[in-house]
């Protein structure tokens, strides 16, 4: 099983809380990180980038979107190397944030059920998809 942290950055506290208590009954054996701020994520990220996992991100927050803050990423080539999945989840429906999303190769988007089953059912799908998945830094031994 590939290790490695899985960053979680949403604004809304009470879903953050949600979606820590899903990751909660999942008994994944990965550190979660949940990160309110996107710009702080995204120094976090540049910090921390070869013990990272899998992105989940919001889609509208202030200061900088989601979408913006996958852009910055897209940006830094190191960054963009190690070709860390990067999935939206969000409130949103809008087709519009659906498209922008993919055209920045974001690796999936999906729409955040405030079930908390449903979520477990969501989250234990993203992550084991990206378990099994091969991605250019498999060559990188995680520690965590």
């Amino acid at each position: 099983m590939k290790k490695g942290q899985i960053i979680i950055i949403e604004d809304n506290k009470a879903e953050m809380k949600l979606l820590q208590e899903a990751f909660h009954h999942l008994k994944f054996e990965r550190e979660i990180v949940g990160i309110t701020d996107p710009e702080a994520a995204f120094q976090y990220i540049k910090k921390h980038i070869k013990e990272i996992f899998l992105i989940l991100c919001d889609v509208k927050m202030p200061r900088l979107t989601g979408p913006e803050l996958l852009e910055k990423i897209k940006a830094d080539p190191a960054l963009r190397l190690l070709a860390i999945p990067f999935i939206f989840l969000s409130n949103s429906e809008d087709q519009g944030d659906i498209e922008h999303a993919y055209s920045l190769s974001a690796q999936g988007y999906f729409q955040k059920p405030l079930d908390l089953d449903k979520l477990i059912h969501l989250c234990s799908q993203i992550v084991g998809y990206w378990t099994e998945a091969r991605i250019p830094r498999d060559k990188y031994q995680y520690t965590h």
